[in-house]
C-alpha cells in the first residue's frame, strides 16, 4: 500500500485489507446488495473506455451426442457471445475545517471532529456506491465544465434479463413475481445460489404472504414474523430474502451473486486535498469503480408492485 491509503486496482480488489473492501464488508445492515457480490475485480485498460466483458454463453439442457468408436472429432463448437459494457464511476467524500474552525478547536477537539466527519462520510460513500450499484440508469458518458471524465455506472437493474412491470395494478403474487422468475434462472442454467432483495414496503407484504401463522401477541395485536428465506420454492432451497433501503418500497430484485462483481480501479482514503487559496484543511476518500454481469439471466427485476392501502 502507498502514501495516503491508496491502493491499486488489484490490490484494492484482491486485498481483503483494502479500504475498499473493508468499506464495502462493513455496509452489511445498509448496504446489503453490494456487501453479497462476490470476487471483486481489478480493471484494466483505458478508463476513458469503461470496463468491457463477455456475457456467459448459455449451455441450459442436454443434446444427443453419440459418436462412433475411431470417429472423427466433433465440429467445433462456437458459443456467440456479446460484449458488454459499463463506466467507471468516480465518488468522492471530504473531510476538513476551515480556517477559523482550526482556530476555534483544540488539537485533540480537532482530532474528534475531524474523525467524527470521515466516519459519517464513509457511512455515506457506501450508501452512495449501493444506490449506484442498483439503479436502472444506463452507463452515461459525461465531462464536467473543464472537460474532464465524468462518467456514469449503469447498474444491476439496467442489466436485469427481465424486467417485470406490475404497473401498480397487481398485487404481490407469490407465483408471478418469485416462482416463475426463479423457474426462468434455473432453465436458463443459473444454477448458482440466488437471492431475493424487495423493497422496505415489498418485505411486508412477503412476510404477510408468506407467513400462515400470524402470531398474537399483547393485547390482540398481531405480530407478523420477518420471513428470512424461502425454504424451497422449487427451483431453489433457502434462498435469502434481505430488503434493501435503496430500492423502491413497490420493487424487487432476485439475482445471483456470484455472476456479479465489483469491478475496482482505485480506492484512496484520506488523501490531503487543501487547496493553497483556500484557508483550511480537507481530506478526501475516492472510489472508482463500476459493477459487470456475467450472465444475461442472472438478474430479474420485478418493479411497481401494487402495496395495500
Amino acid at each position: 500500500m502507498a502514501a495516503q491509503g491508496f491502493y491499486s486496482a488489484t490490490d484494492a480488489a484482491e486485498n481483503v485489507q483494502s479500504y475498499y473492501n473493508v468499506i464495502r464488508a462493513t455496509g452489511l445492515a445498509t448496504c446489503p446488495f453490494w456487501d453479497s457480490l462476490r470476487n471483486p475485480v481489478g480493471f484494466e485498460g483505458d478508463p476513458a473506455s469503461g470496463h468491457k466483458w463477455q456475457f456467459r454463453p448459455g449451455a441450459t439442457v442436454g443434446e444427443s451426442n453419440v459418436y462412433g468408436e475411431g470417429s472423427q472429432r466433433a465440429t467445433i463448437t462456437k458459443w456467440p457471445t456479446t460484449e458488454l459494457m459499463n463506466h467507471l464511476q468516480i465518488m468522492k467524500r471530504t473531510s476538513g475545517f476551515t480556517g477559523s474552525q482550526l482556530e476555534a478547536y483544540t488539537i485533540t477537539k480537532q482530532k474528534a471532529k475531524l474523525q467524527e466527519q470521515k466516519d459519517q462520510n464513509r457511512k455515506q460513500i457506501r450508501l452512495d456506491s449501493e444506490l449506484a450499484m442498483l439503479k436502472d440508469a444506463a452507463p452515461v458518458v459525461d465531462t464536467d465544465a473543464d472537460g474532464n471524465r465524468k462518467n456514469s455506472m449503469a447498474g444491476a437493474k439496467h442489466f436485469a434479463g427481465i424486467i417485470i412491470d406490475a404497473a401498480n395494478i397487481d398485487e404481490f403474487d407469490f407465483k408471478k413475481h418469485i416462482s416463475d422468475p426463479l423457474k426462468h434462472m434455473w432453465k436458463s442454467g443459473v444454477h448458482e445460489d440466488k437471492i431475493i432483495m424487495p423493497g422496505i414496503e415489498v418485505k411486508d407484504v412477503i412476510n404477510g404472504v408468506l407467513d400462515d401463522k400470524k402470531q398474537t401477541g399483547n393485547n390482540e395485536k398481531k405480530v407478523v414474523r420477518n420471513v428470512t428465506h424461502v425454504q424451497d420454492s422449487g427451483w431453489g432451497t433457502n434462498i435469502p430474502i434481505v430488503p434493501n433501503m435503496s430500492l423502491a418500497d413497490n420493487e424487487l430484485i432476485i439475482y445471483a451473486p456470484d455472476l456479479i462483481n465489483p469491478v475496482v480501479l482505485r480506492a484512496i482514503k484520506d488523501r490531503e486535498c487543501s487547496d493553497p487559496t483556500y484557508d483550511g484543511v480537507a481530506y478526501e476518500d475516492v472510489f472508482e469503480h463500476t459493477i459487470q454481469v456475467i450472465d444475461p439471466n442472472a438478474i430479474i427485476w420485478v418493479k411497481n408492485i401494487k402495496l395495500p392501502a
